[in-house]
C-alpha cells in the first residue's frame, strides 16, 4: 500500500529532525567526554603535585633536622675534643661518651634516620648510632665529599650495607670559626615515601601514583605491594614525556 504524501512528509520530516539532534548529540557527547578528560587531567595532575610537594615537604625537613644536630655548641665541643686528644685520655673517652648518647638520642627523636653517623674531616667514622660502622673509611664517598661543602641530599640508591634503597643526608660540622670539624650523615629509609605514594586521597579506586627516578627505575610503587624498588624499569608515553622534560 503506497504511502500518502502527507506521510511522506512526517517521515522526511522526522529524519530531517532527527539527524540534526544526533548530530548535536555527537557533537555535545564528544564535547562532555574533552571536558572529562580535562577535568580528570588537571585533577590528577592537582594530585601528582601535591605528592611532589609532600616528598619535597619530607627532605626538606630531614636535612633540617640534620643541620640542627649538628649545629649544637656541646656536639661541636666533643667532635674538637674528639680530633684534638688520643683514644685514651680521659677527656677523649668522655667526649665520646657523649657524643654516643647525644647521636642516640637524636636518632630517637628523628625516627625518620635509622643510622646518624660523625665522620672526621680525612673520612674514618668515629661515632655512629650502629657501633659496626665505626672506624669504617668514608673518604671517597660522594655524599662525603660534598657535604664538606654543604648540607647534601644523596639521590636515592641500594645500600650494600642495609641491603635496601636508602637516601643520605650529611652536612658539614664546623666550630665558632668557621673551621671544618668532620660530616654529620644520617640514613634515611623509603617508609615515609611509601606511605605518601601509597595515600589513596585523590586518586579514586582506579588511579595510582609512581615515583621513578630519572633511569625509569621505581622509587615507590603501590602495585607491587612492598616489592623491592630499584629493580624495576616503568614506562609509558606519560612517562617518557617526564623524564625528557616534556611535561
Amino acid at each position: 500500500m503506497k504511502r500518502s504524501l502527507t506521510t511522506k512528509f512526517i517521515a522526511y520530516f522526522l529524519v530531517f529532525s532527527i539527524l540534526p539532534l544526533i548530530a548535536v548529540g555527537l557533537i555535545t557527547y564528544d564535547s562532555g567526554k574533552s571536558a572529562i578528560e580535562k577535568q580528570t587531567f588537571e585533577y590528577m595532575t592537582a594530585t601528582t603535585e601535591h605528592r611532589e610537594e609532600m616528598v619535597n615537604t619530607w627532605i626538606s625537613n630531614n636535612e633540617r633536622e640534620m643541620l640542627l644536630i649538628a649545629t649544637s655548641p656541646i656536639f661541636e665541643k666533643n667532635t674538637a675534643r674528639l680530633l684534638t686528644r688520643i683514644e685514651a685520655d680521659p677527656v677523649y673517652l668522655r667526649a665520646y661518651e657523649d657524643t654516643v648518647k647525644y647521636l642516640a638520642t637524636a636518632k630517637e627523636d628523628t625516627p625518620g634516620f635509622f643510622e646518624i653517623s660523625y665522620i672526621s674531616p680525612d673520612g674514618a667514622v668515629l661515632v655512629s648510632t650502629d657501633s659496626s660502622k665505626e672506624g669504617v673509611d668514608e673518604s671517597e664517598k660522594g655524599y662525603f665529599l660534598r657535604a664538606k661543602e654543604e648540607t647534601f641530599v644523596q639521590n636515592i640508591y641500594i645500600s650494600l650495607e642495609y641491603s635496601r634503597p636508602i637516601m643520605t643526608v650529611a652536612t658539614p660540622v664546623k666550630d665558632d670559626n668557621g673551621n671544618l670539624l668532620g660530616v654529620l650523615a644520617g640514613r634515611l629509609g623509603l617508609n615515609d615515601i611509601d606511605e605518601m605514594m601509597h595515600e589513596r586521597s585523590g586518586l579514586g579506586e582506579t588511579g595510582e601514583v609512581y615515583l621513578l627516578n630519572k633511569f625509569y627505575y621505581h622509587i615507590s610503587d603501590p602495585k607491587l605491594k612492598g616489592g623491592q624498588p630499584l629493580k624495576e624499569e616503568i614506562h609509558s608515553p606519560g612517562i617518557d614525556e617526564c623524564i625528557g622534560g616534556k611535561s
